[in-house]
């Protein structure tokens, strides 16, 4: 459901970011799976364009699936560079606090090679 909400926003909203020589591509990503992670990256190659971000909202509540997480963002930092740039994307992580206080989630992705703030 929550995919299907994101694509209709993104081609709500094509027009206005090709006009400014942008896009964006919502994609399903299962962590800690590199195939998958490299079907992503394809679809990127195939469309030429280097991926500037990757987005995840509310994503990080459960503590044990962390090192799926950050090891699969990682993994597409990572490998981005063949897509055509120097530079990573920047991962942005929106989340609210809960149960798991946000500094610890912070210090984990430093286990990742990842500056947090």
């Amino acid at each position: 459901m929550l995919l299907s909400q994101l694509r209709v926003n993104a081609a709500t909203n094509a027009t206005l970011l090709s006009s400014g020589g942008g896009g964006v591509q919502v994609s399903e990503f299962l962590w800690g799976n590199t195939a998958h992670a490299d079907v992503c990256l394809s679809s990127l190659l195939f469309a030429g364009k280097p991926c500037d971000f990757i987005i995840g909202s509310d994503i990080t509540y459960m503590r044990g699936s962390w090192d799926k997480l950050l090891s699969s963002v990682r993994y597409l930092m990572d490998n981005n560079n063949g897509v055509g740039t120097n530079k990573p994307p920047t991962a942005i992580f929106a989340f609210q606090e809960r149960n798991t206080p946000v500094r610890e989630f912070m210090e984990h992705c430093e286990k990742f090679e990842m500056s947090a703030f």
